[in-house]
């Protein structure tokens, strides 16, 4: 709360760790004629004006597709949801890049002329089991994965279902493993405690939570301190906290009138 206090945010770019405007697009069929995010759009979250006053200097935004999506078609769905983001950092070059690296992001941050703009999919259903897919998918920009999304997919457990696999199976641990060799964040949002446990025991670079479900905080009006709420309490957040800090990344927690985000970490250095 401190950032806020001192108005910290004047002097350092904030770098948004999830925006679902590529989803809010697709029901104009990511029209942006129709939809131009360089006007004010008060029906949407987003638009350039408040980015630009709000000193976003870089945004993940989000590729995700719902569970109901599966298969092939959470497949298409999010290549659908990649090529919409790149329409859009084409459309407004003199407002956005294309971030894919850690050093791309720290000249962008820097420069200052355009918001950083780099890909997470949210929900492993996306991948359809397929490590393939994983790959292609990095190799189109994406740098973060969310294991899970409100669904269990077959190999990971979400923090609102019912548990099937008691967390990670051995090819959701291979998972994490080719995402650490390609350099992509693995991100445990809407996760259940297992799954983040398993996880912070596989991976060896930094794990994220950006949109989290599994654990949710809610930073109290006077900033003293948290609460938690959904899965998981007091142990676990310690327990979080410590693991991810031997991981050599950052814990921050914002909010937001009722919904509460913790994101860890860094862009790896790839």
């Amino acid at each position: 709360m401190r950032q806020w206090q001192d108005d910290a945010v004047t002097t350092h770019p904030v770098v948004d760790g999830h925006n679902d405007l590529p989803w809010a697009m697709r029901g104009v069929g990511y029209d942006f004629d129709q939809v131009d995010i360089d006007q004010p759009q008060p029906h949407l979250h987003t638009d350039l004006g408040r980015m630009r006053a709000g000193r976003v200097g870089a945004q993940f935004w989000s590729v995700y597709v719902p569970c109901n999506f599966v298969g092939q078609a959470a497949v298409q769905a999010t290549l659908e949801q990649i090529d919409a983001v790149y329409t859009m950092i084409e459309r407004y070059a003199d407002r956005l890049i294309l971030v894919t690296a850690a050093d791309g992001l720290d000249d962008t941050l820097r420069s200052a002329s355009t918001i950083g703009s780099l890909l997470g999919a949210e929900g492993g259903h996306c991948i359809d089991n397929s490590l393939a897919v994983l790959r292609i998918f990095y190799r189109l920009g994406v740098r973060y994965l969310t294991l899970t999304h409100n669904e269990n997919t077959a190999w990971a457990d979400s923090a609102t279902d019912t548990a099937a696999a008691g967390g990670l199976t051995a090819f959701g641990r291979e998972i994490v493993a080719e995402m650490n060799r390609l350099g992509m964040l693995v991100d445990l949002s809407h996760t259940s405690v297992e799954t983040m446990q398993h996880a912070l025991d596989a991976t060896k670079i930094t794990i994220s939570l950006a949109d989290t479900e599994g654990l949710w905080f809610e930073v109290r009006d006077d900033g003293a301190g948290c609460d938690v709420e959904a899965s998981g309490d007091g142990a676990g957040l310690t327990n979080m906290r410590d693991r991810l800090a031997a991981l050599g990344g950052d814990l921050l927690i914002w909010s937001v009138p009722g919904e509460g985000v913790i994101v860890s970490g860094s862009l790896p250095e790839r």
